[in-house]
């Protein structure tokens, strides 16, 4: 991971990524949809394909924040965790993709620290989660405005599926 995002290109470039290479998620949780790359050239680089990977999977996830948005329900605060919130590239491409800020603990092993609560209470160490739960956060702000490359991913993904 930490060589791909390495090679994953600095700047925003052409190409876009569908990545439903074992169907598509929510909200069409479709197993017939597959992968698609769009805006090759023989110019283009790996490192344009890894950030268009990971622009295409934020621009589900955003897909999944905007319908939640027009049901009335919003989400303020995009906390990340895990092995893929110790890449500093990985996260700005995923902030600028979603258009929103993201919030990433310094901790980012949330399961770990989730399964050290449960027990540290259970062994009475600790009287509340909520106090237990604290950390300190850094905030990740988009660096670029991506919604006319969003707007094309549903462009291209509403193509696909009259394809279907």
């Amino acid at each position: 991971y930490v060589q791909m995002m390495d090679e994953a290109a600095a700047q925003d470039t052409d190409v876009l990524m569908l990545p439903h290479l074992v169907g598509s998620g929510t909200p069409e949780l479709c197993p017939d949809d597959t992968g698609v790359l769009h805006g090759l050239r023989l110019s283009t680089a790996r490192g344009e394909i890894v950030r268009a990977a990971l622009e295409g999977l934020s621009f589900d996830l955003r897909r999944n924040l905007d319908i939640l948005e027009r049901c009335g329900l919003t989400a303020d605060h995009i906390v990340v965790s895990g092995g893929g919130a110790k890449n500093q590239k990985a996260l700005q491409i995923r902030s600028n993709a979603l258009g929103r800020a993201l919030y990433v603990p310094e901790d980012v092993q949330a399961g770990t620290r989730g399964v050290y609560l449960i027990a540290a209470r259970s062994l009475g160490w600790i009287d509340s989660y909520e106090a237990s739960a604290q950390f300190p956060v850094r905030t990740i702000t988009p660096a670029g405005d991506l919604l006319g490359k969003y707007q094309r991913f549903c462009q291209l993904l509403r193509l696909m599926q009259s394809l279907r």
